[in-house]
């Protein structure tokens, strides 16, 4: 059961939403991160909005990760297998984002403008090895 009196938000900030964040405080004192927030199709944004959050190095390229190399530059003491294991699974999910999305209702528009990239993400997620 959540207490929704007890909801902290993100500051909403559509050029950064690596900060944007969102947590349910439940009666029992725990927290949990939202399931989603902030989201919205920024592509269709007229102002372009860039990301102010980079991966350093070559650990991002044209703006995206290749989340091989983010391995390579998470901090020690990081189980980088558990991390691995969950973007695995976590590609998995996008594999599957196109029904999803239709499912929910998503415009077509803009799944088909999507598709690409999400494709590629779980692509790469997937391929990625312990």
């Amino acid at each position: 059961m959540v207490d929704r009196s007890c909801v902290v938000r993100g500051r909403g900030n559509k050029d950064n939403h690596a900060r944007n964040s969102a947590v349910f405080r439940l009666e029992n004192g725990d927290l949990t991160l939202t399931p989603l927030f902030d989201f919205a199709p920024m592509y269709l944004d007229p102002e372009g909005i860039a990301r102010v959050c980079r991966w350093q190095g070559d650990a991002e390229v044209a703006g995206t990760p290749p989340w091989d190399k983010v391995m390579d530059v998470l901090p020690d003491g990081v189980d980088v297998k558990v991390i691995r294991k969950a973007l695995r699974e976590f590609g998995g999910k996008i594999k599957g984002l196109e029904e999803i999305m239709r499912e929910a209702g998503v415009d077509e528009d803009i799944i088909e403008f999507r598709k690409t990239s999400f494709e590629a993400h779980a692509k790469q997620l997937l391929s990625l090895k312990d």
